[in-house]
Formats: C-alpha cells, sequence, structure tokens
C-alpha cells in the first residue's frame, strides 16, 4: 500500500469511528426525546396549564385510583417563573459587577480570589446550596419562602454570568479600548459605554442559557421550599415550582402522566431558551 493509500485509509478508518461513537451518543438522546414526547402528550391539553396541583391531602386520597386526574400544573409555572426572576434580579447585576471588577483589575490579588471563589461555587453541588440557604436565611426565620429559593437558585445562576460575562469582555480586541483611552475617556467609562455594548448580545444569550440551567434544579428547591397547590406571589411565603411537581409526582401512581408531562413542558422550555441564545449567538457572528 502506498503513502498515500495509508493515508486515506487512516483517515476513513479515524472518520468511520468518530461516526459510529457519534451514532452511538445520540440514540439514548433521541430514544428519551420519543419517550418524552409519546408520554407527555397524554396530559398536554388545556386543564394541564389552566389547573393547579392537588393539595397535598388529596394526593394521598388518590394514590391508588388510576382514572383520570383534571389537575395541572399552573402553580408550578407561575412559581418557576417567580423564581427565575428573582434568581435574575439577584444574580445578574451582581455577576455583570464580578465580572467587570475581575477583568478591570486582573493583576489585582482581591480580583483574583474573587475569580476563585467564584470557580468554587461553580462546582459546588446545588444540593449543599440549598442547605446552606436554609440554615444561613430560612431556619432563622422559621419559615420556607419563595425569597430564600430564588436566592438560592441566584447563587447557581452567578458563576455562569460571572464566566459568560468574562468570557466575552476577554475577547473584545484591546484596539478597541485603547481607541476609547485615545479619545480622553476614562478606563470604566469605555468599559461602560463602548465595551460592554459590543457585548451585550454575547451576554444576553449567556444569561438565557443560565437561566435554563437553573429552571430544572431540584435539589435546592425540596430543601428551600414545601410547595403550595394555590398561586402565590408573596415572597415571604412557599410557592410551587415545576421539578419540585415532578418530585412531588413521582411516588403516587395516579400522577404519572402528569410526571411525563412536567418534564415535557420543562424539556421544551430549555429548548426554547437554548434555541434563542444560539439564533443571538449566530446572529452576533453573521454580523
Amino acid at each position: 500500500m502506498t503513502h498515500t493509500g495509508r493515508r486515506t485509509f487512516t483517515y476513513l478508518l479515524v472518520y468511520g469511528i468518530i461516526c459510529l461513537l457519534v451514532i452511538l451518543a445520540i440514540i439514548p438522546f433521541i430514544s428519551l426525546v420519543v419517550e418524552l414526547i409519546s408520554h407527555g402528550l397524554e396530559s398536554f391539553n388545556l386543564d394541564f396549564f389552566t389547573q393547579t396541583s392537588p393539595p397535598p391531602t388529596d394526593t394521598l386520597l388518590m394514590r391508588n385510583d388510576q382514572d383520570s386526574i383534571s389537575f395541572g400544573i399552573k402553580n408550578g409555572i407561575y412559581g418557576s417563573f417567580l423564581l427565575i426572576v428573582i434568581a435574575t434580579v439577584i444574580a445578574v447585576p451582581i455577576g455583570i459587577g464580578c465580572s467587570l471588577y475581575i477583568f478591570m483589575n486582573r493583576s489585582n490579588p482581591v480580583a483574583k480570589w474573587v475569580n476563585y471563589i467564584n470557580s468554587v461555587i461553580y462546582g459546588m453541588p446545588s444540593v449543599l446550596i440549598g442547605i446552606i440557604v436554609y440554615l444561613a436565611i430560612e431556619k432563622p426565620m422559621h419559615d420556607l419562602t419563595s425569597l430564600s429559593a430564588g436566592i438560592a437558585l441566584a447563587i447557581i445562576l452567578l458563576p455562569f454570568i460571572v464566566f459568560t460575562t468574562l468570557k466575552a469582555l476577554l475577547r473584545v480586541p484591546n484596539e478597541l479600548i485603547r481607541a476609547g483611552l485615545a479619545l480622553g475617556a476614562t478606563y470604566p467609562s469605555v468599559v461602560w459605554k463602548v465595551v460592554l455594548p459590543t457585548i451585550k448580545k454575547t451576554m444576553i444569550a449567556g444569561w438565557l442559557r443560565g437561566i435554563a440551567r437553573v429552571a430544572g434544579e431540584t435539589a435546592p428547591l425540596i430543601i428551600t421550599l414545601i410547595g403550595s397547590p394555590a398561586i402565590n406571589w408573596n415572597l415571604l411565603h412557599s410557592t410551587n415550582a415545576v421539578p419540585l411537581l415532578i418530585w412531588d409526582f413521582l411516588n403516587k401512581p395516579s400522577f404519572s402522566s402528569l410526571v411525563w408531562s412536567s418534564a415535557l413542558f420543562l424539556f421544551l422550555f430549555v429548548l426554547i431558551l437554548c434555541t434563542i441564545a444560539n439564533y443571538i449567538d449566530d446572529e452576533k457572528l453573521s454580523t
């Protein structure tokens, strides 16, 4: 076999192995999505979005009832929206501030420590964050509140905001910053009026991916919330969330269809957020 023939054979062999590995990785995902859609569509109707989940006493009475149940997750959808808003309002300003501080003071030891602590939080198990929030906030208050659960999700979301914003800041050409400084502007002014508008789309895409990440978090909510069968906008009272409802329904045979439908709803929500984030990234690259 000639040298060219050996190179062609090696290329085709490696290419075939890569294609095989990709197929082996995609098959479980496709089977999971098909299973999720086939079971989730059973209860994916108007009642699913307009009715609230049953109180705990009703679920105990219905444990062995296999008949159709006209309940939904309206309270979980509203509760998840409330928790995401709380987490975003807390994490986004703090995350942008931390990333700007690290970017503007890269040689400062304090900035390096801030970046290190952010990395530690990024790798921290979410259940541990829930325990910390419970011990630090809820136990002294003797109550489980939506605000505390939102703070737990904000702590999880914070490293995503810092990393995505800092990554975008580090990609800004130095020439752009020097041009602003050459015109007589101060460094903070250049960052605020030139750098941040330049990375606006990248930051928004990163925020959407971070929200998609925390939208399905269950462990911290199990610790910081007790759930509620009603829609509750009071931050000092407990609310419900879609992941919490899925956890609550898992051990109840009568609610198996709601488990699949809730999981499908959560999957579609995350898919939509990630699709929008990718679209923003593609639009940014095209411009």
